[in-house]
């Protein structure tokens, strides 16, 4: 912690308070604070604002310039008025201490801003090492495919070349047959590969969905699974331990490693015989569950080297494990770690469940909105800005405990509603978030609020009987 103060006394109070969870380092005036700042790392800054020589404005403003020092928290300790508190948030501070202050106060402000800085970093470093490890793979994965290709290529220019040196217009004719089969190998093949690409890339949108892995078990059931006669082959699917029912992942390419699976084993197997799956959800810590798939055939299942290697780094790329195991059978064993997630809107059945978030500028609507959420047992957040909101939507579906309905003021001055509720819809389904838009003119704009993507529109002022009959409807639908 550095501690910047022109007055020592100051320092030495400061110093005391923190002592024992930090290293304290001091400087007495700005520029002695630019220089410990590039001699050794600093996590946090207490900068008093009113010094001689370069002041804490000047500091503070030099450190958001400068990238190697512009994530680091600074707290101002100062008396300052609104309009100086203005000028410093748009410098860049991260709060402030009143001189003088509680020192059990200064506290709880330095301990929020550093679980703040903490946490953000930590989020950082696990998306860095995640883009690390996706690329890794991605690498892997194009050096093989490209040898694979490499070599497809070299097999049809060789072949093509003996046909024309002999001038052998049937085995010509072949090769252009061939050329035509190669051709949708080679296009299904990088269909595939595309979808590898697309793994890890949506960023800021919901690539990982809610979903049931029984539900996604009954949709495959209803599937047709041919042999290479092109008869139908019967698979058995087997539920062998649900922890949990509602999962959050990318059930999309989950459910493609299911099918390809099912696809190659039923490929060599007689029609009178069953493929068996097996799935089970198991608990691994408070909020992780492992999914658990395994495809069993009687026979000797053949995956050809490139539909291996896809498959293999479609499950990597999930960060998820899979192997082979032959003996009287052939069973591929696949391991995904997922996410646990919360009953989905759709399916609520008592409104008491239900996560509740509202937006909108006026405090007043604020306070009165969070008053019929708490007399109804709602757990609920209350925001002003639209890009807060945004934000706790998406921390909240990545953590799989996401909002179930989302109350939206129309009439908002610095924010566009329409905006918002356009921006909440194209990234979260109806499954997933209900939008409520409250107005004082709802015959006029309830057309416009619907196009926007509202599910609902009530007339304000709302009364706490009409969230209560709103939220019942949402639940007996």
């Amino acid at each position: 912690m550095l501690l910047v103060d022109d007055v020592e006394v100051n320092r030495a109070s400061l110093g005391a308070i923190f002592e024992d969870e930090y290293e304290i380092v001091e400087a007495q005036d700005g520029y002695a604070a630019i220089r410990e700042l590039q001699k050794q790392k600093v996590d946090i800054v207490i900068l008093d604002l009113f010094m001689p020589g370069l002041d804490g404005t000047e500091v503070l403003k030099w450190m958001k310039a400068e990238s190697e020092y512009r994530h680091i928290p600074v707290i101002v300790k100062t008396a300052i008025d609104e309009n100086t508190e203005s000028e410093i948030l748009e410098a860049g501070a991260d709060d402030f201490i009143f001189s003088p202050c509680n020192p059990a106060i200064i506290k709880n402000r330095v301990k929020n801003i550093a679980q703040k800085y903490i946490y953000e970093h930590e989020l950082l470093y696990r998306q860095v090492e995640k883009e690390r490890y996706l690329r890794c793979i991605r690498d892997e994965f194009t050096m093989e495919m490209f040898w694979i290709i490499c070599e497809s290529l070299e097999d049809m220019i060789s072949f093509s070349k003996a046909a024309l040196e002999e001038q052998d217009f049937g085995k010509i004719q072949e090769t252009l047959q061939t050329f035509c089969n190669s051709g949708e190998q080679m296009k299904a093949l990088l269909s595939d590969v595309s979808e590898i690409y697309k793994i890890g890339q949506e960023e800021g949108e919901c690539a990982q969905k809610v979903f049931s892995v029984r539900k996604l078990a009954e949709k495959l059931s209803k599937q047709t699974f041919t042999n290479e006669e092109g008869k139908t082959v019967k698979v058995v699917f087997e539920e062998i331990e649900q922890k949990c029912e509602y999962l959050l992942g990318d059930v999309e390419h989950i459910e493609q490693i299911w099918i390809k699976l099912l696809t190659v084993a039923c490929a060599k197997e007689d029609r009178e015989k069953a493929v068996k799956t097996m799935f089970s959800v198991r608990q691994s810590e408070e909020r992780q569950a492992v999914l658990e798939i395994s495809v069993e055939a009687a026979g000797r299942i053949e995956m050809d080297e490139t539909q291996y290697l896809i498959t293999k780094s479609m499950i990597k790329m999930l960060q998820g494990i899979s192997r082979r195991e032959e003996k009287e059978k052939t069973i591929f064993y696949v391991k995904l770690p997922l996410k646990k997630a919360k009953i989905p809107v759709a399916e609520c059945r008592d409104f008491r469940t239900m996560r509740v978030l509202s937006v909108g500028e006026e405090e007043i609507y604020r306070d009165y909105y969070a008053t019929i959420f708490s007399r109804l047992g709602l757990q609920f957040d209350v925001v002003e800005k639209e890009e807060e909101a945004l934000r706790l939507l998406k921390l909240a579906y990545q953590n799989g405990e996401s909002y179930d309905v989302c109350f939206v003021n129309w009439q908002m001055e610095k924010t566009g509603a329409s905006d918002f509720v356009e921006k909440v819809r194209n990234q979260y389904d109806r499954d997933t978030v209900l939008l409520v838009c409250l107005s004082n003119d709802k015959e006029t704009l309830e057309a416009e609020m619907k196009r926007a993507g509202a599910d609902y529109v009530i007339v304000k002022p709302v009364f706490q009987s009409t969230v209560y009959q709103l939220l019942t409807d949402i639940c007996q639908k």
